[in-house]
């Protein structure tokens, strides 16, 4: 049995589009940063990425918060990932006891379990071996859709220019 080019190339449309959806979106951010803060700073708790970034997860591009900023401008960055959060936050205590007003208000808002931008409680609520519950952030990632969108778009042209 021959099958016709059209339902080929639906076909392979259909195959890279689930190819696509099925493939994970890569994520820049570093999972060692949460760890490392908690440890540095003697938190109870790791705290959430949203913290330092405006989203979670943190990406290089979203340290907008106020402890990020003061973080990045101390030196942590990814490529220095564990030991540079632990610098940074070396430096931001020290600059604190120097008497640099904001970071002292960065460091009492740690110590004190509460995130430095908004005063919410760093540790949520967790059960059993420290599980947390945590609300499940929408994807932005529109790219698998607009290839399925896209690829149909596609088939409808070769479907259509095969009739004329």
């Amino acid at each position: 049995m021959q099958t016709s080019r059209t339902f080929q190339l639906s076909l392979a449309a259909l195959v890279a589009a689930v190819g696509i959806i099925a493939t994970p979106s890569p994520v820049q951010a570093i999972e060692q940063f949460p760890g490392a803060l908690q440890e540095a700073a003697g938190l109870a708790c790791a705290p959430s990425c949203t913290v330092c970034h405006t989203t979670n997860p943190g990406t290089a591009n979203t340290w907008g918060k106020p402890l990020g900023a003061a973080m990045r401008v101390r030196g942590a960055t990814k490529d220095k990932a564990e030991a540079g959060i632990k610098e940074a936050y070396a430096k931001l205590v020290a600059d604190a006891n120097g008497g640099d007003a904001t970071a002292k208000d960065l460091i009492d808002k740690l110590q004190a379990g509460i995130a430095p931008d908004s005063g919410a409680e760093l540790c949520q609520i967790t059960y059993g071996c420290g599980a947390r519950i945590a609300k499940d952030e929408p994807r932005d990632d529109w790219s698998a859709l607009l290839f399925v969108a896209g690829a149909m778009g596609f088939g409808a042209f070769l479907r259509r220019t095969r009739r004329r």
